[in-house]
């Protein structure tokens, strides 16, 4: 979800050049189908997930592609496959853009796990030979009046108001992403020292209904009454609107970090297996602390049994010290109080 959320300028761009054509994504759940469809890049969007699909379905929806006549196909950065190059192959599109050497693209696009995940999409506009626009326009999330009315509610029963300064956290991941995660009595003395310079701030932790983990580990540890736990309660949309109220978004690498940065919210990153200059594009407003460990970016990111594990303690989060991410928010948040929002 965090690859099509930050793909989303990209796709605003193609829409732009392609103005009047018919353009159809394709999603591989509902989740990915609501992100695309609230940002409007698309007149249709369909769900097709070949893992999940039998055969006759799989060929189903071939035949109905073919006979939309589709002149070109375009395969994200996020879908990078074996199915994908096989559907690609077989679809007979006449154009089509993606990662993978012909037959499977006619025109290919080179994939260095090194470089910016932002860069290499914008390959496909370079493919393409569409012009690359600086700034990039921003992803179109549209968030509804009834969304804010629900947010407004929500915050205002959790004794939230003007006066309040709003401050995000994204504490954890699912299970199968837990080495990706700040541990969580750190968050807390975090939120208590922050609470010292700005008695005003309150604390929205967010995250999605699979975040169990996370929950049990809140319980464990007494949170200041400051800090709201909304995980798996606001949604998809929801949890876009609470985001951009925030005067500051302090997150691990996941999804929720791209979200923020699609509204240019400020944005605290606490990064360890893996590479904030491969994730993070250059036009978030995102300020990034990093683990000291001398082997990241491993990748390894899985809980002990897991094929991706790679070490009891993931000392490269582990390590990153409160005082550093204190100091940090601090900083940013003083300096939004200097700037604030027009």
């Amino acid at each position: 979800m965090g690859d099509t959320v930050r793909f989303l300028p990209i796709l605003q761009v193609i829409r732009e050049r392609y103005r009047g054509r018919c353009i159809i994504a394709i999603a591989r759940d509902e989740a990915q189908r609501e992100i695309l469809e609230t940002a409007s890049v698309a007149d249709e969007t369909a769900i097709y997930d070949p893992r999940r699909l039998p055969w006759r379905e799989r060929i189903a929806f071939l035949r109905r592609l073919h006979r939309a006549r589709p002149s070109l196909l375009i395969s994200t950065y996020g879908n990078i496959g074996w199915w994908t190059r096989i559907f690609s192959r077989i679809s007979r599109i006449p154009v089509r853009v993606g990662y993978a050497p012909r037959p499977f693209f006619t025109h290919p696009l080179p994939l260095d796990p090194g470089r910016s995940r932002r860069d290499l999409e914008l390959d496909i506009l370079r493919a393409l030979k569409i012009p690359i626009p600086s700034p990039l326009p921003s992803a179109g999330i549209r968030v509804p009046a009834a969304v804010i009315r629900e947010n407004d509610e929500l915050l205002r029963v959790s004794g939230i108001g003007a006066e309040n300064i709003l401050v995000g956290a994204h504490i954890g991941l699912n299970t199968l992403s837990h080495g990706k995660c700040w541990p969580v009595e750190h968050w807390r003395d975090l939120f208590r020292r922050i609470l010292r310079d700005l008695p005003a701030a309150r604390f929205l932790i967010l995250g999605g209904p699979d975040e169990t983990a996370v929950r049990r580990a809140l319980a464990a540890f007494p949170f200041p009454p400051e800090a709201i736990d909304l995980i798996g309660r606001t949604g998809y949309l929801r949890t876009a609107d609470l985001i951009r109220r925030c005067r500051l978004f302090i997150t691990n690498d996941s999804f929720l970090l791209h979200l923020a940065g699609a509204f240019r919210a400020p944005i605290l990153a606490l990064f360890g297996p893996t590479a904030e200059k491969v994730a993070i594009p250059a036009d978030y407003r995102a300020t990034v602390v990093v683990g000291d460990c001398p082997l990241r970016p491993c990748y390894r990111i899985g809980p002990p049994g897991a094929r991706n594990f790679a070490c009891d303690d993931y000392r490269c989060m582990r390590d990153i010290s409160v005082e550093r991410v204190y100091a940090a928010a601090r900083d940013l948040l003083g300096e939004d109080r200097e700037n604030p929002k027009s």
